[in-house]
């Protein structure tokens, strides 16, 4: 119970903890009481009206450590497995480390614990960071005893939550918190202040542009654009600065780039457009090609005059050859490693399912990171301006949750690299895939699907299929036409990696108990109704991956596992192959 408890809590602190109480004076001797509510300024009790009578809070006068109050949690009743008194300090600073230091005193906790909890947010209130004594387990009853808690602070913090909590039964006081960024107290430092882009949440929750079948010229149009759109986003100072939010501009425009019957209203869309940011002025230190990439970008129709407008072009020429970047809000290289840290991007996640103008955003920010930073582009198998233009439509067709994330999972497949994923907190490809798989492993093996290896001896699976066995089909379909339907949507370097992840990927994945499997071994072809397990007993060890670096699979034929393999295991392994070494 106790773990389920804590799960809750964190699960809690995230979903349910996100409040705006701006503040200076973070109150954590709770000395500033509220005339009209009788409790202390900037403090908030419980996530809902259950936690606030289950684990009243009471400003006590009497117990304290400093001053002349403290705050209680106290179990009163059944309800609520925790509850928590929390303030919000929603300014941002500068530094590296965050500590909370804070007094508590206990009184009979039991089935849970107490401490002083501190979490980092991040855009739209995503955890970054959170620490709540968990692991430290105080329980029973404790004098005053002062606590601490260290976080990097590090990442796009937003905003900073802290307060006392208390899980289980008994009763919890807490008195005198405060707050150090990098060993100064938090009251004495000075906000950052908010880039202009920071300030620009118009579009927060909507693009304000619907779906719709895009047309021909609109695909060239809103491919265009997304060339133009990445181009100033690294190219342009003022963009570069913070100046923009570069997501809501691209809002403010698209409307009458969609709307372009033809190249001369496109051009003249964002002509009119580029004619609102700032002028560059001439910079004569600036080379011909101003480095704002890793690899070396390709322009698309931007520059070429065969789309776009001669005026605009060479507007955007004269941008390219007179920005003088030295900083971008939106981009760094780490240090030491000179790969790029995308920054300030916001991530609306809550957006499960984008609407179409978000579709497009997500379009335009991966392939312009691509096109500007990776350092593999030109081995990419199609031209990197043609997969714009092919996804265009892609994306503005998903109809649905599942539909965007299968389109965004195949445009990243496109650049065949095996660190390249899709992963989210929705869980739509989970879903899709199913959390069940087989209770073997199954490898491919010259193209063929070959059984390498069991999880789980579940229903006696063991003696109806062995290692060898070849699975020819999988719910009545050729493994090989699945492979085909799948390849598009696996992404990995190559396609023998691809091979090696489709069957725990897609292949074997269901929602079902049970999958219709076709075999085949030395004697026959037969089917079988193979019973899934959970696709997390896949980590555990497997016949062909025990500790020794050999194994004999029957009376004809073993292998030597050279990850594994020690040169002290050679007689072993002589003996055992019966391999005579002349």
């Amino acid at each position: 119970m106790m773990y389920k408890r804590a799960f809750l809590l964190a699960f809690f602190l995230f979903v349910c903890g996100y409040h705006s109480n701006a503040q200076t004076d973070i109150n954590g001797s709770f000395e500033n009481i509220d005339a009209k509510t009788s409790r202390p300024k900037g403090w908030t009790y419980g996530f809902n009206k259950t936690q606030e009578s289950t684990y009243p809070t009471k400003l006590d006068s009497l117990i304290k450590k400093k001053g002349k109050y403290s705050v209680s949690i106290e179990k009163k009743e059944d309800g609520e497995g925790y509850s928590v008194i929390e303030s919000v300090i929603s300014e941002n600073y500068k530094g590296g480390t965050i500590d909370l230091v804070g007094y508590m005193k206990t009184e009979d906790v039991a089935k849970g614990f107490a401490g002083i909890w501190l979490r980092l947010d991040g855009e739209g209130g995503r955890t970054l960071k959170l620490e709540n004594m968990q692991q430290q387990a105080i329980t029973g009853t404790n004098e005053w005893k002062q606590y601490f808690i260290k976080l990097p602070y590090e990442g796009d913090v937003r905003s900073i939550h802290f307060g006392g909590l208390l899980a289980g039964e008994g009763k919890a006081w807490f008195d005198d918190l405060e707050i150090y960024i990098d060993g100064k107290k938090i009251e004495t430092l000075k906000p950052r202040a908010l880039a202009a882009a920071e300030r620009d949440n118009e579009f927060n929750k909507s693009s304000k542009i619907q779906s719709f079948i895009p047309n021909q010229q609109q695909i060239k149009n809103i491919a265009v654009a997304g060339q133009f759109w990445g181009f100033l986003k690294y190219h342009h100072p003022s963009i570069a600065k913070g100046d923009y939010n570069w997501d809501g501009e691209l809002f403010r425009f698209l409307p009458s780039v969609i709307a372009a019957k033809n190249n001369a209203e496109l051009s003249t869309a964002l002509e009119k457009y580029l004619d609102k940011l700032p002028p560059i002025a001439a910079c004569k230190s600036c080379s011909k090609t101003s480095r704002v990439s890793t690899s070396k970008p390709n322009y698309g129709d931007l520059l070429r005059g065969k789309v776009l407008s001669p005026s605009i072009s060479k507007k955007l020429s004269d941008i390219l050859k007179n920005a003088s970047i030295k900083e971008n809000y939106y981009v760094a290289m780490n240090d030491g490693v000179g790969n790029p840290k995308f920054q300030n991007e916001r991530d609306y996640e809550d957006m499960k399912y984008p609407d179409a103008g978000y579709r497009i955003l997500s379009l335009y920010r991966y392939w312009n990171m691509i096109n500007y930073f990776f350092p593999y582009k030109y081995q990419v198998d199609e031209d990197w301006n043609k997969v714009l233009y092919d996804f265009v439509p892609q994306f503005l067709s998903a109809e649905n949750d599942l539909g965007y994330n299968l389109a965004a999972l195949k445009l990243i497949a496109k650049i065949s690299d095996t660190h390249a994923n899709l992963w989210n907190k929705h869980g739509i490809l989970d879903q899709y895939k199913g959390m069940n798989t087989a209770p073997f492993k199954a490898t491919f093996i010259e193209e063929k699907l070959i059984i390498t290896g069991f999880y789980l001896d579940t229903l006696g699976i063991k003696n109806k299929l062995k290692i060898g066995d070849e699975i020819l089909t999988i719910n009545g379909k050729k493994v090989g036409d699945l492979v085909q339907e799948f390849l598009p949507v696996t992404a990995a370097s190559n396609y023998e990696t691809q091979l090696r992840d489709l069957p725990k990927a897609f292949l074997l994945r269901t929602s079902k108990p049970t999958m219709a499997l076709g075999f085949k071994n030395e004697k026959e072809t037969f089917d079988l109704e193979v019973p899934m397990v959970n696709i997390r007993l896949t980590y555990k060890n497997i016949d062909y991956t025990k500790p020794k670096g050999y194994h004999l699979l029957n009376d004809k034929l073993g292998y030597v596992y050279p990850a594994k393999y020690k040169n002290t295991d050679l007689n072993d392994i002589k003996k055992l192959l019966k391999i005579q070494m002349g």
